[in-house]
């Protein structure tokens, strides 16, 4: 059964609801799908977390829309969403913009490296 008819099915509409609905389509593959409903998440009045910010920065970068992914990366700073940083690193790797990216936004000490032992290295 598809994701939007149960989630139409479901007389509660809360932020579980909808981010269940938005990572669904993440993975099956709907990434347009995705993004979309994380539009109508906003419209209908509730105000995006953690988990939906992970799934449609996910979502941008299977598509490439490095443009989208620049507003979402916007919006979770200035919504001070804590955001795991490899998902960001990922979204700008596969839009073929990391290294412009990182330099203007990202805490560089995590990868800064010291050596472990040997040609082992760890990051800080």
């Amino acid at each position: 059964m598809e994701p939007k008819s149960i989630f139409e099915r479901n007389k509660v509409r809360n932020l579980v609801n909808w981010n269940s609905r938005i990572s669904s389509y993440c993975q099956n593959v709907l990434f347009d799908e995705a993004l979309d409903a994380f539009a109508k998440t906003q419209l209908d009045g509730f105000k995006p977390d953690e988990v939906s910010y992970a799934s449609v920065v996910s979502a941008c970068a299977q598509l490439g829309t490095l443009d989208t992914g620049n507003e979402l990366h916007s919006m979770i700073i200035q919504k001070r969403i804590k955001l795991n940083q490899f998902i960001l690193v990922n979204a700008y790797a596969k839009c073929g913009d990391l290294t412009r990216r990182m330099i203007q936004c990202y805490d560089l000490r995590l990868f800064h490296t010291r050596p472990l032992s040997g040609s082992i290295r760890i990051y800080e």
